[in-house]
């Protein structure tokens, strides 16, 4: 009898494990979608970061360097607190529109230009809406 309650207790502890790092994987470490900007004329590439957890919680973030799910860092990337990204590469300066601009980190290290147009909200779901007509991409 009391080897049976063992091996229940024992069945039901490594189920309860499995719950736990599932949990810690898929919600707790949200989601990450990027693109590679890649610049010929510098031959280097950077970075355009999305990560979402949870229901709503959602940033998105500029890097210099590939790190596989991590966090951003204020003072390696820029970072914008919103959900998607219209943006456009071209004659190695990278435009992104913004809600709000991110400070320039101190320890970014790329040639490419990152230059920042902020816009209101109006002005965001039209290029969200719009962004192939405008000769944007767009991060989501």
């Amino acid at each position: 009898m009391i080897p049976k309650i063992l091996i229940s207790a024992l069945i039901i502890c490594i189920g309860l494990i499995g719950l736990t790092i599932i949990f810690i994987m898929f919600v707790v470490g949200g989601d990450f979608e990027s693109r590679k900007i890649h610049s010929a004329t510098h031959d280097e590439t950077i970075y355009i970061v999305k990560h979402a957890w949870g229901f709503d919680d959602y940033e998105i973030f500029i890097s210099d360097s590939w790190h596989w799910r991590r966090s951003p860092d204020s003072k390696e990337d820029y970072i914008y607190p919103q959900d998607f990204l219209p943006y456009k590469f071209a004659n190695d300066t990278l435009t992104v529109y913004v809600r709000k601009t991110s400070p320039i980190p101190p320890d970014f290290d790329s040639d490419i230009i990152i230059r920042q147009v902020e816009l209101p909200n109006p002005e965001m779901m039209d290029l969200y809406t719009n962004y192939a007509e405008k000769g944007l991409e767009l991060l989501k």
